[in-house]
């Protein structure tokens, strides 16, 4: 079998570069960073146990790559070999988004051409099989092996009878299948292969597809090809008759989605669920399904079912809108599914002890959360276009890396969702909503939000606004407001008051200016927006700060600190300590379930060797939190064994916020996992008295959080 392929992204002031290497330049890689000297190619030779020919071509391209992304370089000495110089920093961004396929690309390259046939066809010979795949008969069985695990998460299984193969699925699983080839599909294309397939008769796909999408949606519907300008005009109709927009990924969905309705024509007596039925009772997407299917009648004389219609509904229900410029349709979305407006205003506040007060009342936020939640919210009830790709995991391991204490909250809080509408979001979703919120917080962080009194009029105070926005950008006009609509101002969060009449405030500060707005008062204005915005980053900073008072350590009990010799394996572990929190009356004694559900569901490492897990806050009894280390490492899935093992208990209070106390844990251990000093002395603790102590000292890490 060949190196599997392995995959680096690195995400750099907003840029994201890839990096390719295979497994054997990948561990080439790794012996530069550790030996961190000279190393000779014979050496280099000798540890991957390849010839030093090929060890010079690999070192050639980890040079290239190095260069390219401006991370460091390889040095060359003769007689002393190479040398990576590279910053700490650098690697470890770098180690951390290292994401390896599990199966050969031509394996799995042949395996999707296997299954598109047998999605296609009702029945398929296994001659039939062998010729797609330009094999013989005999050499075809561990392919029908992948493909027979690929199905079984689905619960579908693959049928012989006489030597003829088939799938025995509903209409719904099976577009569902479509979707997931089409992400297996686009993961074996290389986009430079791609660019030589585009003719000038295709040069407007550009605007919809980069190469490995229009490359893969032509392996499967070379047929339908024609049909693809259509739909996108289609698309583009609907996009102004709506005034909406969507995503570039939800594009492609939806392009996708309309070539398979049109491929496969009809449903075969599927029933939606009862879900998908109520969220076409009360959404804008069924109008929108129907006049987009009406659009396709129109320009290819095709004739759609109901069934075609509803199956659009929804597919554009679970399309991520990139804006709504129509009032009418932005409250139609906030209202389906039921409540969304509300749930998610409760979810930010859930969060008011990591982001600012500004942000609880940020209307844009708000509009940002409700145009990302709701698709997924409709994923989930439909398992529908909910695919993760290797590029998903890599995105994961930098949000845990960048942010995680952020998004440990969010993890926690997105339970809400769980409770309200029965869903699980999963990491990309919470890595997604980190992403949202962290993005806000950075806005929020630049602009001062500025509200304007007047008592001559809103010409006045419009004329007044126009004249500020222009001047300053780092402004953001929130209200204007005469003195007879004072009061509304408590409604509309602000940093700022520019006020033509004498003013009294003690929220806020306030700046009298002349009607006309002199320049002088633009000069006074700019000088206050400076000084607030250095306010805002000190408040900021000291809020992080704060983060690290001991409350938390109410919360670290000796009984639940652990130095464990031997264990067998994962599970082992999180039994012991579960019964330990279970006997000193912490938690219920079905946490340990929940505890082993949350592990199923996703990795829960943090940090090389470290992993942080909980369970239903419902089930704890107290708060808690648990550290062990763990003398011989074990395997957690991961990559690399796990040795040090975090787990926590936090319930929620009444009005489902959980302990603002909690917020500094996350704060202390996003920064310590971070710092290589701090995990040796950790994991270098001989007893777990010299552990407990450590961890509620917090003198000896407080210089990194």
């Amino acid at each position: 079998m060949l190196d599997h392929n392995i995959v680096a992204i690195i995400i750099s002031d907003g840029v994201i570069a890839v990096m390719l290497f295979t497994v054997r330049q990948r561990k080439i890689f790794e012996l530069l960073w550790m030996i961190r000297d000279y190393v000779t190619v014979k050496d280099i030779a000798d540890e991957v146990s390849y010839s030093e020919k090929t060890v010079r071509s690999d070192l050639d391209v980890i040079r290239n790559e190095v260069v390219n992304h401006n991370i460091g370089r390889l040095v060359a000495k003769t007689n002393k070999g190479f040398f990576l110089e590279m910053e700490k920093t650098a690697y470890e961004k770098i180690a951390t988004t290292f994401v390896e396929n599990k199966i050969d690309e031509r394996i799995k390259n042949r395996m999707c051409r296997m299954l598109m046939m047998l999605l296609v066809q009702p029945e398929v010979s296994a001659q039939e099989l062998a010729d797609c795949v330009y094999l013989d008969k005999g050499a075809i069985k561990k392919y029908l092996l992948e493909v027979e695990s690929w199905l079984l998460p689905f619960g579908i299984e693959l049928f012989k009878s006489s030597a003829v193969y088939s799938l025995s699925c509903t209409e719904v699983i099976r577009r569902k299948l479509f979707w997931y080839l089409f992400i297996e599909l686009k993961l074996c294309q290389k986009k430079e292969s791609a660019k030589h397939l585009y003719s000038s008769a295709h040069i407007p796909n550009k605007k919809y597809f980069d190469d490995a999408d229009y490359f893969t949606l032509k392996i499967m519907f070379a047929k339908e090809m024609h049909y693809f300008e259509l739909i996108m005009k289609a698309i583009e109709e609907l996009e102004k008759k709506y005034n909406i927009s969507y995503t570039y990924d939800s594009c492609v969905w939806l392009i996708f989605s309309l070539v398979l309705v049109i491929h496969r024509r009809k449903m075969v007596g599927d029933r939606l669920v009862a879900a998908a039925s109520e969220a076409m009772e009360t959404c804008p997407e069924r109008e929108m399904a129907h006049y987009l299917c009406l659009q396709l009648h129109a320009s290819t004389g095709l004739i759609f079912s109901d069934d075609d219609v509803q199956y659009t509904t929804l597919v554009l229900l679970t399309s991520e809108l990139n804006d709504v410029n129509d009032e009418s349709i932005r409250g139609q979305l906030c209202a389906s599914p039921l409540h969304l407006g509300e749930t998610i205003q409760e979810f930010i506040l859930s969060l008011s002890h990591v982001v600012s007060h500004g942000l609880l009342r940020d209307k844009q936020l708000l509009w940002r959360l409700i145009l990302l939640i709701r698709p997924m919210i409709y994923r989930n009830l439909f398992g529908m276009n909910r695919a993760e790709t290797g590029a998903s995991q890599s995105l994961i391991r930098q949000v845990k890396f960048s942010y995680l204490d952020l998004y440990l909250e969010v993890e926690l809080c997105s339970l809400l969702y769980e409770q309200r509408y029965s869903l699980t979001l999963n990491e990309q979703e919470i890595s997604l909503i980190t992403l949202c919120i962290k993005n806000a917080q950075s806005l929020a962080l630049k602009k001062i939000r500025v509200a304007i009194v007047c008592n001559y009029g809103i010409g006045i105070s419009q004329f007044v606004a126009q004249k500020i926005q222009r001047a300053i950008t780092q402004v953001e006009i929130v209200g204007i407001f005469s003195l007879r609509e004072l009061d509304q101002l408590d409604n509309n969060y602000c940093d700022l008051v520019v006020s033509t009449v004498p003013l009294q405030r003690s929220k806020e500060t306030v700046i009298q200016v002349n009607d006309v707005l002199l320049p002088y008062d633009l000069s006074l204005i700019k000088e206050t927006v400076k000084k607030m915005q250095k306010n805002k980053m000190l408040q900021t900073l000291q809020k992080k700060t704060d983060g690290r008072i001991k409350s938390y350590h109410q919360y670290i009990f000796p009984e639940m600190i652990f130095v464990i010799s031997k264990v067998k394996n994962s599970n082992a572990v999180l039994e012991f300590i579960c019964h330990q929190a279970t006997t000193s009356g912490c938690c219920d004694e079905k946490y340990l379930s929940s505890v082993l559900e949350r592990e199923k569901a996703s990795s829960t490492e943090i940090a090389s060797g470290v992993v942080l897990t909980h369970g239903d806050p419902s089930l704890v009894k107290a708060n808690f939190i648990s550290l062990a280390i763990l003398r011989e490492p074990i395997d957690w899935g991961g990559e690399q064994n796990v040795d040090v093992v975090f787990m926590v208990g936090f319930k929620r209070a009444p009005d489902g916020k959980i302990d603002g106390n909690i917020a500094g844990f996350y704060t202390m251990l996003a920064g310590m996992v971070e710092n290589d000093e701090i995990m040796k002395y950790l994991r270098d603790c001989i007893s777990e008295q010299e552990l407990y102590r450590f961890l509620i000292d917090e003198s000896k890490y407080e210089d990194v959080i």
